[in-house]
C-alpha cells in the first residue's frame, strides 16, 4: 500500500515552494542528463521515484513515452543499484525518436525491454511481448513471463490523459 509510503500527518494543505520556484524547478528537467542522454526528469521526480523503487521492488516498470531513452537507462541503472537485478523497464514510445548510441545502449541492457508502439493497443503489445519472450533472447523468462497479468491488468483501456493516475503500481505482476 503506497499510502503507508511515508507519515502524512504532519504535512500541511500547502507546499512551502512557491509557484515560481516550482516553475523553475519544472523548466530545470530539460537540462537533466543521465550517461549524456536527456532524462527529462526533476531533480525532486528523481529522488522520489528512487524513493517508490525501493519501497514497492517492482518486477516490471513501465516507461510510457521513451522519447531519447534517458529515463528507460536511469530506471535500469537505478534499479541495479537498489539490488533489483530482475526488474524490467519496459519502454514504449509511439515514435522511435532515440538516437543511435541511446538504441545501442537500450538494446545491450538486458533489463530493458523497447516497444515502439502505442501504449493504448493493449492486444497488439501482448502479441510483440509474447512473441519476444518466444524468442531466444526472452526463452529463459518465458515460462515465468508476468505478461499476461501485466497486460490484462493494463487492458481496462485507460483514457488518454490519465494513463499515469489510473494506473497503480504492483509489487509482483
Amino acid at each position: 500500500d503506497l499510502h503507508g509510503f511515508f507519515d502524512r500527518q504532519w504535512l500541511e494543505p500547502f507546499s512551502v515552494f512557491d509557484l515560481a520556484f516550482v516553475q523553475h524547478l519544472c523548466t530545470g528537467k530539460y537540462r537533466t542528463t543521465w550517461k549524456s542522454t536527456g532524462l527529462m526528469k526533476d531533480p525532486v521526480s528523481l529522488v522520489q521515484y528512487t524513493q517508490l523503487l525501493q519501497k514497492v521492488q517492482p518486477k516490471t516498470v513501465f516507461d510510457l513515452g521513451t522519447c531519447g531513452g534517458g529515463s528507460a537507462l536511469w530506471l535500469a541503472d537505478q534499479c541495479r543499484a537498489l539490488g533489483l537485478v530482475d526488474t524490467t523497464v519496459v519502454s514504449i514510445d509511439i515514435q522511435d525518436l532515440r538516437p543511435d548510441d541511446v538504441k545501442a545502449r537500450m538494446s545491450a541492457d538486458p533489463n530493458i525491454l523497447f516497444f515502439e508502439s502505442d501504449a493504448f493497443q493493449v492486444a497488439s503489445l501482448v502479441e510483440r511481448v509474447r512473441a519476444h519472450d518466444e524468442s531466444p533472447l526472452g526463452a529463459s523468462s518465458a515460462a515465468t513471463s508476468p505478461w499476461p497479468r501485466v497486460f490484462a491488468a493494463a487492458s481496462s483501456r485507460p483514457r488518454r490523459g490519465v494513463v499515469a493516475s489510473s494506473m497503480r503500481p504492483r509489487r509482483v505482476l
